[in-house]
């Protein structure tokens, strides 16, 4: 509203100019230049209003930062060491701010903390970097889930750990299981099993107990790779 109104008191002095040639042209004989002020005038007022709807509509149908800007954007977030990559960089404007929202790849194994940190020190990078930014919404992906398998559908742990309890129920060594960790990955769900390491007396011993927890929990079709640690 204040750049329409500028430009609307820019309009009238410029105008003015315009008229005062013209009108001073058709006193002096030359009456042509009356008419071509007012074609003059005519034309920058259409200029100057199309100019400014076209801006404004811009706006109401979510128009994005231009590509240089853009670009500059993802270089600056590329630009923290545990951001892989990104993708789905999109940004739109609202009024005379923006807002944007971007997927970045973490490493698959951090922890939640770790990976929510770097989403918050992403966002605060690019909220700071660029003025336009009033809010950005920064979405942690351990893979590039435009390029590989989903992993949709495939259950959470409430679900998952009845689940897994019914295969693991002939296991000697599942009743010592501490805890155990899953990663979302490649369409599967990669299984990290932590033991005690009270069981880790011989090579022999921890090598069975590891064929046979891998051999129950890929019973379930969706397992990938199963992992043991003893703590």
């Amino acid at each position: 509203m204040l750049r329409a109104n500028a430009w609307h008191h820019r309009s009238d002095a410029l105008s003015s100019v315009v008229v005062l040639i013209g009108v001073g042209g058709a006193l002096i004989g030359f009456t042509y230049m009356d008419a071509a002020a007012a074609i003059i005038v005519g034309v920058m007022v259409a200029k100057i209003g199309w100019d400014l709807g076209y801006q404004a509509i811009q706006e109401l149908i979510d128009t994005g930062l231009e590509p240089e800007m853009i670009e500059e954007i993802r270089e600056k977030v590329l630009e923290v060491k545990e951001v892989q990559s990104l993708h789905m960089l999109r940004t739109r404007r609202m009024g005379g701010h923006a807002l944007a929202d971007v997927h970045i790849q973490v490493h698959p194994r951090i922890s939640v903390s770790e990976g929510h940190q770097i989403a918050e020190t992403v966002r605060h990078i690019m909220v700071k970097e660029f003025e336009e930014l009033t809010d950005v919404m920064v979405h942690i992906d351990p893979e590039d889930d435009e390029a590989g398998p989903t992993t949709a559908g495939l259950p959470l742990r409430s679900r998952f750990h009845d689940e897994l309890k019914q295969a693991w129920k002939d296991c000697a060594s599942a009743d010592q299981i501490k805890r155990y960790n899953l990663h979302y990955l490649n369409g599967r769900i990669e299984l990290e099993i932590i033991l005690p390491v009270d069981l880790l007396d011989t090579p022999e011993r921890s090598s069975a107990i590891k064929e046979e927890l891998t051999q129950a929990s890929r019973k379930l079709g969706f397992i990938g790779k199963v992992r043991i640690y003893y703590s």
